[in-house]
């Protein structure tokens, strides 16, 4: 957004001079919540997968041998 008081662009709460380097801040905050989102996923998944391992060691244990 451009700031008209400080004459700068604003992004996320910071004043910028340019609006290549507004921008460029932008496109760091978005890369670093997509690659926090991947990360989250990446948990998420390796716990559903430990999960079923789980589920299926105790069918295994009690139901077969």
């Amino acid at each position: 957004a451009r700031n008209e008081l400080f004459d700068n662009f604003e992004c996320d709460g910071k004043l910028f001079e340019s609006l290549d380097d507004a921008l460029k801040y932008a496109d760091e905050l978005e890369a670093k919540a997509v690659k926090a989102e991947m990360v989250t996923e990446r948990a998420e998944q390796a716990e559903a997968q430990a999960e079923k391992e789980k589920r299926l060691k105790h069918l295994e244990d009690n139901i077969i041998g």
